[in-house]
């Protein structure tokens, strides 16, 4: 009896999934030339489809891991993750891959309370460090033994669980959904939690690095309830908002003595600067104008010199701050 084909393999992936409620897409699973299938934005201005430039240069439409299947024409298209379509349509579009002699692969869309953890050697320093600490999840949430779990054909993890609560330990206080992930709290970023209309990749398709391939065969239709992802020690990565920063303490005003510009030279007159010659022999004492010290201290400063009274000096009566 001969081994089935890869297009064999993806068909019952088809069945078996869509039996269970699983909603999937097919996806091209490499990526092809910009120059051949480049994407495109519709110009508000003109209503017109025009290329997408970055840096000079067409950015490509098919990236290996976005929705998309060939028509039986040969080219290329694209479809959007967020509509359903039936087992029967996916089965078509693998049948006419097969006659073409194309690739194409299938993706998990997950939805309601399916979710897809994927964790990803980029954000580990080597694919040995993902190992453990998926290994270490594992084994303190055995529940996951029991779940659908995939290798990625560059090292990764995907584990799938259905979340009872639907993510709403996940929402952004802005809306939408956290995606990044830890596997302790505060910790760093291991991955992206796939949830909503996010694709995940599923085996067994093959890209140009390989396989995605089941770790646990006998768990590959089987999907474990969890209330919510911090009880299998999954955490979103949230960054911590920056502290404000304290207020200046404010500096003790000095004395307007000592208050100095960078000459050295003061920048308040002084009452000794702005009186003749006389009334500064009151400030010190003396009585140049004869008869009651005190009388005649008041004569000077409230009529003799005009516009000095107390009022209208600073540093004197009330005081300019």
């Amino acid at each position: 009896m001969s081994e089935p084909s890869a297009y064999d393999l993806l068909r019952e992936e088809v069945r078996q999934l869509s039996a269970r409620g699983i909603q999937l897409q097919t996806i091209i699973p490499v990526e092809l030339p910009a120059e051949i299938c480049p994407r495109r934005r519709k110009n508000q201005a003109t209503g017109e489809w025009e290329p997408v430039l970055k840096n000079g240069g067409l950015q490509p439409a098919i990236t290996g891991k976005n929705p998309s299947f060939w028509r039986a024409d040969g080219e290329p298209q694209l479809i959007s993750h967020a509509r359903p379509v039936s087992a029967e349509v996916l089965l078509e579009r693998i049948a006419i891959a097969e006659r073409l002699g194309k690739e194409i692969g299938l993706a998990v869309i997950p939805g309601g309370d399916l979710t897809s953890v994927d964790f990803d050697t980029k954000h580990y320093g080597s694919v040995q460090e993902l190992e453990e600490d998926w290994v270490n999840l594992v084994d303190r949430y055995p529940v996951l033994t029991g779940t659908r779990m995939e290798r990625t054909p560059s090292g990764g993890v995907h584990v799938y669980v259905r979340v009872m609560d639907r993510m709403a330990s996940w929402k952004r206080p802005g809306g939408g959904l956290h995606c990044n992930f830890t596997t302790e709290q505060g910790g760093p970023h291991r991955g992206e939690v796939l949830a909503g209309t996010r694709v995940s990749v599923c085996a067994p398709t093959r890209n140009g690095r390989g396989p995605y391939e089941l770790i646990n065969p006998e768990a590959a239709y089987s999907f474990a309830e969890v209330p919510d992802l911090a009880l299998i020690g999954i955490y979103p990565e949230v960054k911590a908002a920056p502290e404000p920063a304290a207020p200046p303490s404010p500096l003790p005003s000095p004395p307007a003595s000592k208050r100095r510009a960078p000459t050295g030279v003061s920048t308040i007159p002084q009452l000794a600067d702005l009186i003749g010659s006389k009334a500064q022999d009151v400030l010190t004492g003396g009585r140049p104008y004869g008869g009651d010290a005190a009388c005649s201290a008041s004569t000077p400063l409230a009529g003799g010199h005009a516009g000095l009274s107390a009022r209208g000096i600073p540093g004197h009566g009330e005081r300019n701050h």
